[in-house]
């Protein structure tokens, strides 16, 4: 309660006693005694790491139950944003993104979010917001070697006889990340490769007909736009 209306009356001593009213009103003034709260301890969220600058992340919520700039609330963001990343509007304690986003730079991150009251001497209380990014398809499979150089006798016997393991490393997750192997030349008559990149000599080779054979080995990924 703000404020108190009291009924004042005076009465004399008379035959008969006279009487006079008036109403006192007693306004009380706040003072910085209640300390903001948010609605949550903790919110967490996930984005694609792909997500757009500018995006709207989520939006945290506190309230303080004093008046005026008392109970007038700031947001900030007070740690775990190193970058920074990520950006929090002030006063309606909405989170987007502020730069390009990279999982296979940094795949999660817990700010440390702070709501401060405007009085002469601020209240503060925190929250936690861990964003999870999400994995899209934006890493090409690299291999380990390339060229690869191998040298093959002629007229092995013995065939089908492997000569070779290509490796190709890609820093997605799941399909994203699962690397399939293929040949793509054309003078892949005398040669096989399996899809986990072993390739093997099928056919004899003469040196005296053909004496080096370049093959070209793609690798693909398994994700959608691979």
């Amino acid at each position: 309660m703000s404020n108190y209306t009291l009924t004042l009356v005076a009465t004399d001593k008379g035959q008969p006693p006279l009487s006079s009213s008036m109403e006192v009103t007693m306004i009380v003034l706040d003072v910085n005694d209640n300390t903001p709260g948010f609605s949550q301890n903790i919110y967490d969220t996930e984005i694609e790491e792909n997500t757009l600058t500018g995006t709207d992340v989520l939006q945290v919520f506190a309230s303080d139950a004093d008046e005026g700039t008392n109970g007038q609330i700031r947001f900030s963001i007070a740690a775990g944003n190193v970058n920074p990343d990520f950006r929090i509007d002030s006063v309606t304690g909405v989170i987007s993104v502020a730069k390009p986003l990279d999982r296979e730079t940094r795949a999660s991150y817990s700010l440390v979010v702070q709501a401060s009251d405007r009085g002469s001497s601020p209240r503060t209380d925190r929250s936690t917001v861990n964003i999870v990014l999400l994995d899209v398809n934006d890493c090409l499979p690299t291999f380990e070697l390339s060229p690869y150089s191998i040298t093959v006798q002629e007229n092995l016997g013995n065939l089908p006889r492997n000569i070779l393991q290509v490796v190709a490393g890609d820093d997605d997750l799941g399909t994203n990340g699962h690397v399939t192997y293929a040949l793509s030349s054309d003078n892949d008559a005398a040669f096989s490769l399996t899809s986990s990149g072993q390739l093997s000599l099928i056919q004899t080779l003469d040196r005296e007909t053909q004496d080096k054979y370049t093959l070209i080995i793609t690798a693909h990924d398994s994700g959608n736009n691979n």
